[in-house]
């Protein structure tokens, strides 16, 4: 129920993406000024942030206020950069710290035991994540892990079906909603198969079928609009991480 209670709607999801991706900006504003800006009531700010564990406005911006004083602290670019620059920057850090805040220490040994216990891996991307698919499949080789990775959706589709219980299936997909992909994993649901999935999508159809999932976060604002390589750097880290997490654990055994 507590989940189902603190579920974002779709205003308040907009709300919070916004407020998370102009963090310097949002500082400056009352509550009654971010609701000019933002084009929402005062009353759905406040809900939004209590559902996401801050008392009210005033300390999430308190909060906010001290992490931005910290980072601009820390990054001297940020100081010597004009605005335009200082945006592009931003965005990325803002994708990377509440990618990193996302996280879940649970989730990660979760993984990392589903991975040590299956005989083989298998990685399903398509379009521009084949790219952190390729990545992640020579970490676990390198580690030692038998890895296959495809991207061919009627290949992904036929061999859903092939897949048995000894294996684990990871899925990295930006937006989690891929059809082939969904297909796959309901398929391998129906087989009690174990998934592993990274997106960026809160509500992907790919999540309430998997095992462990990962979500990133990703920055509403997109310097490429017009073209599907949107960036795939909450995915990178999420990742990585995982990577370089088995291979730690692997090492201390």
């Amino acid at each position: 129920m507590g989940k189902i209670k603190n579920k974002l709607t779709e205003t308040e999801k907009y709300l919070w993406h916004l407020i998370s991706d102009n963090p310097t900006e949002i500082i400056k504003m009352s509550i009654t000024q971010l609701s000019e800006y933002s084009n929402v009531s005062p009353a759905t700010i406040v809900r939004t942030l209590k559902k996401k564990g801050y008392s009210g406005y005033t300390s999430y911006r308190e909060k906010l206020r001290t992490e931005c004083s910290e980072n601009y602290r820390n990054f001297r670019v940020l100081e010597e950069a004009d605005k335009s620059i200082q945006n592009v920057i931003r965005k990325n850090e803002i994708e990377l710290t509440n990618t990193l805040k996302n996280l879940n220490y649970a989730d990660i040994e979760d993984g990392i035991k589903l991975l040590q216990n299956a005989d083989r891996a298998y990685i399903f991307s398509r379009g521009m994540s084949e790219l952190t698919a390729r990545s992640l499949t020579t970490k676990l080789q390198l580690a030692g892990k038998y890895t296959e990775s495809y991207s061919d959706p009627n290949i992904i589709t036929e061999l859903s079906r092939n897949i048995t219980l000894d294996a684990v299936v990871i899925f990295i997909s930006l937006n989690g909603e891929t059809s082939e992909l969904v297909e796959a994993s309901c398929i391998l649901e129906e087989k009690n198969i174990p998934t592993i999935i990274f997106t960026t999508n809160e509500n992907s159809l790919l999540i309430p079928a998997s095992t462990v999932s990962f979500i990133g976060y990703q920055s509403i604002d997109d310097f490429f609009s017009n073209y599907e390589v949107k960036s795939r750097l909450p995915l990178d880290i999420m990742t990585r991480i995982f990577a370089d997490s088995y291979l730690v654990r692997n090492n201390n055994h």
